[in-house]
């Protein structure tokens, strides 16, 4: 009697999952990825000797808001137009307004003892202005911040010096 041994079937993993959560991870780090530059505008920044690397210790704790202001007058955040006028107009929201937003959002820094009305907020913003741009530009952003007790503001600049500027 002639008995053939039977063969174990092979085992196969089956990659259709695998496949389907890496491109998921891919189209996932392309979309963050693209979302952080909306921060940043294409802009030549000034020139500063002294300027520094700035460090925030805890983003949630003291959140910052990056401010563009394009060479033509143009106020952009995430990507976003918006207007240095006090109330919107053709179709672009308000720079005062928006602020108004998020600094209602943010925490508030506890009040001075000389001025206990004084309720600053946390938030923190970048002002990155285009070196040619008016200095009117600048100006009206400074306003929208201050006028919404936003007092911690910066400006963004570079250690590079561009030759003929």
């Amino acid at each position: 009697m002639d008995m053939e041994a039977e063969e174990a079937p092979e085992a196969e993993i089956d990659m259709t999952p695998m496949i389907d959560v890496t491109f998921l991870l891919i189209v996932f780090f392309m979309v963050v990825s693209d979302m952080s530059a909306l921060d940043v505008a294409e802009l030549t920044l000034p020139y500063a000797d002294q300027a520094r690397v700035t460090k925030i210790e805890d983003p949630d704790e003291n959140p910052m808001l990056i401010v563009n202001v394009v060479k033509d007058g143009t106020v952009q955040i995430a990507g976003q137009n918006f207007t240095t006028k006090t109330e919107s107009t053709g179709g672009l929201q308000s720079l005062k307004e928006y602020l108004k937003i998020e600094a209602e959002a943010a925490e508030r820094e506890p009040p001075p003892a000389d001025n206990p009305a004084l309720r600053a907020s946390k938030l923190r913003i970048l002002i990155r202005a285009d070196r040619d741009t008016m200095f009117k530009n600048v100006q009206s952003v400074f306003d929208a911040c201050q006028n919404n007790g936003i007092y911690k503001t910066a400006l963004g600049a570079t250690q590079e010096q561009v030759e003929g500027k």
